[in-house]
């Protein structure tokens, strides 16, 4: 434990403060450009703690994957995909470790310009993660380590020779081993002296590879979190999983009691044919690991679709592919679920019906609930950039990774509608917010919207042009998921309002958005302050973010029964056939405020505990009686004027309340005026507020 958190456990009296998953693991992506001495800044203490920096350009073919750590030092890189010995010389690869990251040569395998690049960085921690280098004797032994429990999975490779990596994982027991560099399957040795590793060491035999007499090495150690993970508030989460299942040829379920957001799969058996199919898979959410829907699954019951793979064996590009002969793939490889994965199909590389397969798994961050806004919200406009046809695209930055967004063109009263993306649907996936309308994919005509992408580490970048219109017209509202806060959740319907959908919110969801993504049904809203179930009567339950009616046109709520801390149960009408999104909100303290309010025709302040600060973005509804879903920001309004207002539940463009209907408060909000979408007299009204 660092002191920092020490420090922040004793102040809090609870004793068990743990390391966060965004403090000792990151991906990131950036773009080469080929500067000498180039920063990268990732929030990762390298210099402090230590770690390993693990590069690979993904975006041609020819780029290495490079290992770097601080163990060897600077410039001493190793290539999971060949068994050449450590280049000590400048490889054109990580030349310094920094307390926030690390820093970059000016070309080569880590920053040629134009190539886009992705970076994992493992910071040394217990219960996570290790690094030992130590110089082989020949003889059976014990080497010690600083793990604090027993690995996982210890990746080994001679530093000085043409050997081969060699790895041990939990899954294949301490008989055997699998190589890094290549797809081969799994071998029966004693590597390891038939010895499992403990908390303290783990054990070698005679081979050459793992300890040749003389001969230097480094070993990775991965931990395995059972219920023993000491990260998070508590110091009571589990992180890190080094598992196995075997492929069924359908939809497998694999738990891992979290959500991950980095996969490494590797087949341990003879796949037959094509040997690629048994390479070490890799994908995380930043490039896309998603519950994508694919441009084939109209008719599917479950989520499919074109994920991004890179092979740690390979040095092809990202690919949506199966292999390293870039053949492609029809169905989703690995999709992160609330609580672990799931794969699909029958593809040999991924579930192949009876055969073995290995994994490490590392949660998605962060574990901690946010007290900052600014690092989980914002409202831009963005910064246009050329595109390599000289076209202007948009660029919104963010500060933190993007986990959903609210898009639209906002030129005058051009009829475009809201567009609502998200990091769990992927990539140039969409929702209109004023329409029924099914997840849309690119080439559905609603502009550059429904090509956000969010492979980004700072913000959303699309790749359509502008053409003749102006970026300064677009607004993106962007989320980070945390929680307390906010989270999304995919799953699939199966007309049983029983069924607990387990979500990561960690309270109490006060309003929730479903929709479902491959069929044309309405979108359904919960929240706190209007109740659950079927409606009764003429007496809703329910609102439709796609529409202006109020509980008095008998909605039924989104969910059957008011939800958990842990999980929310959804009406019954949830098509067995139909893949949903979930899009959950909480009141957290001094970021955020899910609330009600009674409108008084005069000024009325909405108290939302946001101390000093006002408002940055407020969404209002009317709830008793018909009224737009408005939305509110302060980029471009909630000001002592007259303030601009979007809705969603329309297409129409920006227009303003007249006068000072909406405005500046210190802690939340201020409405004032009759206008009967945010103050008429005697009307309900729910409203969410981000400071």
């Amino acid at each position: 434990m660092t002191a920092s958190k020490i420090v922040a456990a004793a102040a809090s009296g609870v004793g068990g403060a743990g390391l966060d998953v965004d403090e000792v693991f990151s991906t990131h992506l950036y773009t080469g450009n080929s500067t000498a001495n180039r920063t990268i800044t990732n929030n990762i203490d390298l210099s402090g703690e230590g770690g390993l920096v693990w590069i690979k350009g993904r975006s041609a073919s020819g780029y290495d994957h490079v290992f770097e750590d601080t163990e060897r030092g600077a410039d001493k890189a190793l290539v999971s995909n060949s068994t050449a010995a450590a280049n000590n010389s400048n490889f054109y690869g990580v030349n310094q470790f920094n307390s926030n990251g690390f820093r970059l040569d000016e070309g080569g395998n880590v920053n040629n310009n134009s190539i886009d690049y992705c970076s994992w960085t493992f910071r040394k921690a217990e219960k996570f993660f290790d690094i030992v280098t130590y110089t082989g004797n020949g003889s059976n032994r014990s080497i010690a380590h600083s793990l604090n429990s027993v690995p996982g999975m210890i990746i080994i490779k001679r530093l000085d020779n043409n050997n081969p990596w060699i790895i041990y994982h939990r899954s294949l027991g301490h008989g055997g081993f699998i190589n890094f560099d290549t797809n081969g399957y799994a071998a029966v040795s004693d590597a390891f002296n038939n010895t499992s590793p403990t908390s303290t060491h783990f054990t070698l035999g005679t081979r050459d590879d793992v300890n040749n007499n003389g001969n230097t090495f480094v070993a990775y150690l991965f931990a395995h979190n059972n219920n023993d993970g000491e990260f998070g508030p508590d110091g009571d989460q589990d992180i890190i999983k080094c598992g196995d299942y075997t492929g069924t040829g359908a939809l497998n379920e694999i738990n891992l009691g979290f959500e991950p957001q980095f996969l490494m799969v590797k087949r341990t058996n003879d796949a037959g044919g094509d040997n690629s199919y048994r390479s070490w898979a890799m994908q995380d959410v930043m490039r896309g690991m998603t519950a994508s829907l694919g441009a084939a699954s109209a008719s599917s019951s479950y989520s499919r679709g074109f994920n991004n793979i890179l092979w740690a064996n390979g040095s092809v590009a990202e690919g949506k592919r199966g292999n390293l002969s870039g053949n492609a793939v029809e169905e989703v490889q690995w999709m992160p679920t609330s609580t672990g994965f799931q794969v699909t199909g029958n593809r040999v590389e991924c579930n192949g019906q009876y055969a073995p397969y290995i994994y490490v798994a590392i949660r998605r961050g962060t574990l901690n609930v946010p007290d900052d806004a600014t690092k989980v919200y914002k409202t831009v406009v963005p910064t246009v950039n050329k595109n390599d046809s000289g076209a202007d695209i948009p660029y919104w930055t963010s500060g933190f990774d993007v986990d959903m967004a609210l898009h639209r063109y906002n030129a005058g009263s051009n009829s475009v509608p809201h567009l609502l993306a998200n990091r769990v649907a992927g990539e140039g996936q969409s929702l209109r917010t004023d329409s029924n309308d099914t997840e849309h994919t690119v080439g559905n005509n609603y502009s550059y919207g429904s090509t956000l992408l969010f492979d980004y580490s700072n913000g959303i970048h699309t790749t359509v042009g502008y053409g003749a219109g102006s970026g300064s017209e677009d607004i993106l509202h962007m989320w980070r998921r945390a929680p307390g806060y906010f989270d999304i959740v995919n799953y699939k319907g199966d007309n049983n309002s029983s069924t607990d959908r387990v979500h990561n919110l960690g309270v109490v969801p006060e309003m929730v958005w479903i929709k479902c993504r491959n069929n044309t049904y309405n979108w359904a809203v919960y929240h706190k302050d209007i109740g659950v179930g079927n409606a009764s009567g003429s007496n809703g339950t329910g609102l439709r973010l796609s529409h202006d009616g109020g509980l008095n046109q008998g909605y039924d709520s989104a969910l059957h029964q008011t939800p958990t801390a842990t999980a929310f149960r959804a009406q019954n009408t949830q098509n067995q056939t139909r893949t949903y999104l979930a899009f959950l909100f909480a009141t957290c303290a001094g970021v955020s405020k899910v609330g009600s309010y009674t409108g008084t025709g005069s000024s009325l302040n909405i108290e939302c505990g946001f101390g000093s600060s006002s408002a940055r973005f407020v969404l209002i509804k009317r709830s008793d009686d018909t009224g737009e879903w408005f939305v509110f920001n302060s980029a471009r309004g909630i000001t002592s004027n007259a303030d601009p207002y979007l809705v969603l539940d329309s297409q129409n463009g920006e227009n303003s309340i007249a006068n000072t209907d909406i405005g500046t408060y210190s802690g939340g909000f201020t409405v004032t005026g009759t206008h009967s979408g945010v103050n008429t007299s005697g009307g309900t009204y729910i409203f969410y507020a981000i400071a």
